[in-house]
């Protein structure tokens, strides 16, 4: 199930679903099995299951630490360099070639100080949703506190001085 959904109607998106993704030197790619990406108070927990459940993993990240959300659609550059590597066997390269020019992904990159979280999706709109209430989250938790303000003093009144008395 590699689609986005919103966990409530009629609330701002707080959960997307899709593949996971991984970076081989700087390429994105996707990864069989399932991803969740959700934000829960003041974290974004990422939920992964690789195909055939071989492997799971939980990520929790602190929203403040969040430094950007990316959103993707491009071609998949490695299915270009498979079909130059492997032209020599005019089959298979051209293969790869044509899924090149025909195939498109499009997936979501949280930028954190750690590593990157990829999430490849099917539908835009939800995704989009989702990055903005993300953001809304971030800009809300790293917005600087507010000092408290002392309470107004009283106000007084300006003393008048008192007529003197003249003799006479």
């Amino acid at each position: 199930m590699a689609n986005s959904q919103l966990s409530r109607p009629g609330q701002a998106r707080l959960e997307i679903h899709g593949r996971p993704g991984q970076v081989w030197g700087s390429l994105m790619m996707p990864a069989g099995g399932k991803a969740t990406m959700r934000i829960v108070g003041d974290t974004l927990h990422t939920s992964t299951k690789t195909a055939y459940g071989l492997e799971k993993k939980e990520t929790q990240t602190r929203i403040q630490s969040i430094d950007s959300v990316e959103v993707v659609e491009g071609r998949l550059w490695w299915l270009l360099g498979l079909g130059f590597s492997t032209l020599l066997f005019w089959g298979l390269g051209l293969v790869f070639l044509v899924l090149f020019f025909v195939l498109k992904q499009n997936w979501m990159v949280v930028h954190t100080p750690g590593a990157p979280l990829i999430l490849f999706y099917k539908k835009a709109e939800n995704v989009q949703d989702f990055c903005t209430n993300l953001l809304n989250r971030s800009r809300q938790l790293n917005a600087p506190a507010l000092p408290r303000q002392q309470p107004a003093a009283p106000a007084t009144r300006p003393v008048s001085p008192r007529p003197v008395p003249t003799a006479g």
